[in-house]
């Protein structure tokens, strides 16, 4: 679902460039949901933004002012980094995940390496192609395991409604 939004974003030529766990809810269908667009913008060849977003989940690139899709596919990865191993990932850096967590497949582990990748390169170019490998290892991904990507959210969703009703 995350590769899916991003994909609706980019393809309209929008970087969200605060993409991180903070920013996803779960509704009451289990289907997430992106929010807090106030430093969303379009992409422009060339251009140069503010330097936005929360610093374990921004890429070399942003940190320099020149966000682009691929940023938000960082993010994408740094928030799976999270969301197995309720960490935030150590900022500017390729995030791996087995050391924290050992019930992630070597495959999701490096999915998530090539989503926070460094160099542009060497990161996924697109959704299609993180969602591709991903449905290639669904087969491999114990049910335990996709639970346990869902349920942080679920839980800070539900925090976040009782602080505000409350």
């Amino acid at each position: 679902q995350m590769c899916v939004i991003l994909k609706f974003l980019h393809q309209r030529g929008v970087v969200h460039r605060d993409f991180s766990p903070e920013n996803l809810i779960v509704d009451a269908n289990d289907r997430i949901k992106l929010i807090d667009f106030n430093v969303a913008q379009q992409t422009q060849g060339g251009s140069q933004g503010a330097i936005v977003g929360k610093p374990a989940y921004m890429p070399p690139e942003q940190f320099r002012g020149k966000a682009t899709g691929q940023s938000d596919i960082y993010a994408l990865g740094a928030t799976l980094f999270f969301l197995l191993t309720g960490q935030d990932p150590e900022a500017i850096t390729q995030s791996s995940v087995v050391a924290l967590n050992s019930n992630v497949s070597p495959g999701l582990n490096q999915i998530i390496k090539r989503c926070t990748a460094l160099q542009l390169n060497h990161r996924y170019q697109s959704t299609d192609e993180i969602a591709a490998d991903l449905d290639d290892l669904s087969g491999q991904l114990a049910e335990p395991l996709v639970e346990s990507l869902v349920e942080p959210l679920v839980e800070s969703n539900t925090n976040v409604e009782a602080s505000t009703h409350g």
